[in-house]
């Protein structure tokens, strides 16, 4: 075109065939992807526009176009450090074969969104929906042997306001299919948070009775985590332990991956200063949040193993020490 754009519309994308094929669209030079309008794929597809952002604002299914076949094409989303932001079904019509992100960069499912594919899913980046800080859901439909596949590069970002309704008070993923988590990062942001201690997230609920493979990174079934919150005193440190959940993966109707508010707040503080120091301090209710005031220390401090165990059965603890466990309320494991 004569503003530099490249179109391709889906006629001229139906003319791409052979099977085993692979169709790229893009290179590390080409800028933002586009879809305005409704494709369907003929073959293999890969965007490729390393650094640049791909926008779905229209459908995309399995094609070719008047003969569409289910489950033989896949798409390969490659923007590497890029955002990938899907405001269209996916396979909602004909599913694709599977579809795979980047290791880096963030996917960003818009509300209400449907992806449908026969294979797996695999989401390499950052995930979030419907946009850090909003609320939203998605909707993930795979073959009974497949479905939604995280890993190490995997970031999922949740929202949480209260757990009234998922997709309009928290963020949720609806998974038609195998749930494989492994050790992807779990991040939970709170947005006007008024939950209150007993209440259930359901982050991913889980079709069926197939269990939840794996778990998030460091979070095995019932461990504690804290959120974090802004230190209103002087710091050290800027940041401060803040609500407790529990993470289940056994949760909902026995297989989904499930947060509960706990009613403790944290009292003390486990961390690490900048040279490298264990420290343990006292917290409370003039920290945000907090309505609780820490009591007399009954502080029990050992080694077990490579491990530190500080436990107190008088005091909520709270850490937000990278790689520590806290097993309970009141045990912290660093």
């Amino acid at each position: 075109a004569g503003d530099g754009n490249l179109r391709i519309a889906n006629g001229e994308l139906n003319t791409v065939t052979g099977a085993g094929g692979e169709l790229t669209i893009g290179d590390a030079d080409t800028g933002d992807i586009t879809v305005g309008g409704a494709i369907d794929l003929p073959v293999d597809t890969v965007l490729a526009n390393e650094g640049g952002n791909v926008t779905i604002n229209n459908t995309i299914d399995n094609g070719p176009s008047g003969a569409p076949v289910a489950g033989t094409s896949g798409l390969d989303i490659n923007n590497t450090d890029g955002t990938t932001v899907i405001n269209a079904d996916i396979g909602g019509t004909v599913a694709l074969e599977s579809l795979t992100t980047d290791a880096t960069g963030i996917t960003d499912i818009d509300d209400g969104v449907t992806i449908s594919t026969t294979g797996d899913q695999t989401y390499n980046d950052a995930v979030e929906l419907n946009g850090a800080g909003t609320i939203g859901t998605a909707t993930i439909n795979t073959g009974a042997a497949n479905g939604l596949v995280f890993d190490t590069t995997t970031q999922f970002n949740v929202d949480l306001t209260n757990a009234t309704t998922p997709g309009t008070a928290y963020d949720q993923l609806v998974v038609n299919g195998m749930v494989t988590l492994g050790d992807a990062d779990l991040n939970i942001n709170q947005v006007a948070f008024t939950a209150a201690s007993g209440d259930e997230f359901i982050l991913i609920d889980n079709d069926g009775t197939d269990a939840v493979n794996g778990t998030f990174a460091g979070l095995a079934e019932g461990t504690i985590i804290a959120l974090t919150v802004t230190n209103a005193g002087p710091p050290p440190p800027v940041l401060l332990p803040d609500r407790l959940f529990q993470i289940s993966y056994v949760g909902g109707t026995g297989n989904d991956v499930v947060l509960t508010l706990l009613a403790e707040e944290p009292t003390t503080n486990i961390w690490i200063d900048g040279s490298g120091n264990l420290k343990i301090t006292d917290m409370d209710e003039s920290v945000p949040n907090n309505s609780e005031s820490n009591s007399n220390d009954n502080l029990t401090i050992r080694a077990e193993g490579t491990e530190v165990v500080i436990t107190d059965p008088d005091n909520t603890l709270g850490t937000l020490i990278n790689g520590a466990t806290q097993t309970s309320a009141n045990e912290v494991r660093v």
